[in-house]
C-alpha cells in the first residue's frame, strides 16, 4: 500500500523556522540566512530528504500540503534541489511549474502575449523532456505557434491532454527529480566529489519572479570578486526579458556596471543596482565568503532567487581567504584552513623553470624515449628535444649562432653522457 508524506516533511523557510543543512540541504540553509538579512526573497519552501526519498519509491505528497505552495502568489513555483553540499550536484531547475490555460489567459492580461506564451511554452517543453521522458526534438520549435504545436505533440504521445491540475505538476516534478538523484549515473558522479553513496536531496520549492514581462525585466547574477585572480572586481550579467532557457520578446544581455560597448543596469535602474551592491556586500559579511547573488528583475522590483559560493580558482582561494581574514570577517586560524594544501603550489606553477640539459628531468625523459624508441629496440631518432630544438636554453651553451643545432648533431655534453649508439640516426629501412 502507497503511503503519504507527513505534512511535517514540509516547511516554510522564515527567519524561525527548524530548517538543517543535513535534512533540507545547503540551498534551503542559504535561503533561511537570506530571510534572515531581510532580504527580498520570494516565498519558499523546503522539502526533507526524508520526503524526497518517500517519493522516489512511490509515496504520495499532501495534496492540501502542496496547493498550499501556490497560494498568495502568481500561481506559478520554481522547484531546485538542494544537496547536504553544493559541490554534490543534483538535478536541474525546474520553472513556472502550475502553468494552465487558465494561468495563460491572466498572464496575457498582465504580460503580454508574447510573454504568457514564452512562459508556457518553456514549461511545456521542459515538462515533456524531463517528466514524460518524451523526444527533445519534438519539443525544439520556437516562434509563432510553437505552443500550440508542442500541446498537440504532448497529446499525440500521451494519449491525453496536458495537466491543467497544478498540484499534479507539482507532484510529477518532484517525483521526477527524486528518481533522478537516485540514478545509477548521479549516483556515481556525486561519489566521484566526495558523496557518500546514500547522500540525501532536499529540495526547495519557490514562488516565482518572473522575469518575462513589460518595463526593465529579466534575470541575472552579481559578484564582487573575480573567479580567477581573486582581486576585487564587480562580474556578472543581466540579461532581460530571459529566465533560464525562456526568452521573451526584445531578449538582450545588458551590461552591469556603465561600458562604453552597451547599456548597463546601472544607467537603466540606478536605485536597483546600488541595492543590488549593498547585497552583495551585507552577503559577504553575514555569509563570511564570497557570494554570487542570483536576482530577477520583475517591471523594476527586484527579487533575490539564491546565493552561493563564488566558483574560485586557487589562486582565487588564497586572495579570498587572506582578504576575508584582513576585513576580521574570519578568525586567521579558518583562513588558514580554507586554503587548499595544494593551492599555493599551483599558485606558482606558472614560475616553474624549463628542464634543462643534464637535470634530472631531462635524463628520465632520454631514458624514456631510449626505451621506447622505434620498434622497441632503443633506438633513438635524435637527441632530447630539449638539446635538439631549444639549445639557445641549455646549459651547455654551444650551437649555431642562431642558437639551434642540426637535429642529428647532439652537443656533446649529450654524446658524452649518452653515448654514439643512443643518437645514431640509421636509415628507415634498417629500423
Amino acid at each position: 500500500m502507497t503511503r503519504s508524506l507527513d505534512p511535517t516533511d514540509i516547511v516554510e523557510i522564515t527567519s524561525g523556522a527548524g530548517v538543517e543543512t543535513p535534512v533540507h540541504g545547503w540551498r534551503a540553509k542559504c535561503l533561511q540566512r537570506l530571510v534572515r538579512m531581510d532580504l527580498p526573497v520570494p516565498r519558499s519552501y523546503a522539502i526533507s530528504a526524508r520526503a524526497v526519498r518517500a517519493m522516489a519509491q512511490g509515496a504520495l505528497a499532501d495534496t492540501v500540503a502542496l496547493g498550499a505552495l501556490f497560494a498568495d502568489g502568481s500561481g506559478l513555483v520554481s522547484v531546485r534541489p538542494s544537496a547536504v553540499k553544493p559541490e554534490w550536484g543534483g538535478p536541474g531547475t525546474v520553472l513556472n511549474v502550475g502553468i494552465n490555460d487558465a494561468c495563460h489567459a491572466r498572464l496575457i492580461q498582465t504580460r503580454g502575449q508574447d510573454a504568457a506564451d514564452a512562459i508556457y511554452l518553456g514549461f511545456v517543453q521542459s515538462y515533456a523532456i524531463n517528466v514524460a521522458r518524451l523526444d527533445p526534438d519534438m519539443f525544439s520549435e520556437d516562434g509563432e505557434g510553437a505552443l500550440d504545436r508542442a500541446l498537440a505533440a504532448y497529446r499525440n504521445e500521451m494519449d491525453e491532454e496536458f495537466p491543467q491540475d497544478p498540484v499534479r505538476q507539482l507532484t510529477e516534478v518532484l517525483r521526477s527529480m527524486a528518481r533522478a538523484w537516485d540514478a545509477p549515473t548521479a549516483r556515481l558522479l556525486r561519489q566521484a566529489k566526495g558523496a557518500p553513496e546514500d547522500a540525501p536531496l532536499g529540495l526547495v520549492v519557490q514562488q516565482m519572479a518572473l522575469a518575462i514581462g513589460p518595463g526593465l525585466t529579466g534575470s541575472g547574477t552579481i559578484q564582487m570578486i573575480d573567479s580567477v585572480t581573486g582581486l576585487r572586481r564587480m562580474t556578472g550579467r543581466f540579461k532581460g526579458q530571459m529566465q533560464g532557457r525562456t526568452r521573451g520578446q526584445g531578449a538582450q544581455t545588458l551590461y552591469l556596471t556603465r561600458d562604453e560597448r552597451g547599456p548597463a543596469l546601472e544607467d537603466l535602474a540606478p536605485e536597483v543596482f546600488a541595492d543590488l551592491v549593498g547585497f552583495c556586500l551585507a552577503a559577504r559579511t553575514r555569509l563570511r565568503d564570497e557570494m554570487q547573488i542570483e536576482f530577477v528583475i520583475s517591471d523594476g522590483e527586484l527579487s533575490i532567487i539564491d546565493a552561493q559560493r563564488v566558483q574560485r580558482s586557487s589562486r582565487a582561494a588564497v586572495r579570498i581567504a587572506v582578504a576575508l581574514a584582513e576585513d576580521g570577517i574570519i578568525p586567521t586560524e579558518e583562513a588558514v584552513m580554507r586554503v587548499e594544501p595544494r593551492a599555493p603550489r599551483y599558485h606558482h606553477a606558472r614560475y616553474r623553470r624549463q628542464p634543462r640539459c643534464g637535470d634530472r628531468q631531462d635524463r628520465l625523459h632520454r631514458r624514456r624515449r631510449a626505451g621506447l624508441g622505434r620498434a622497441g629496440r632503443g633506438l633513438h631518432s635524435g637527441p632530447p628535444r630539449n638539446c635538439a630544438r631549444r639549445h639557445s636554453r641549455h646549459a651547455c651553451g654551444r650551437g649555431r649562432a642562431d642558437g639551434t643545432r642540426r637535429h642529428d648533431q647532439p652537443c656533446g655534453r649529450h654524446r658524452a653522457r649518452a653515448g654514439p649508439a643512443l643518437h645514431r640516426r640509421r636509415p628507415w629501412h634498417q629500423h
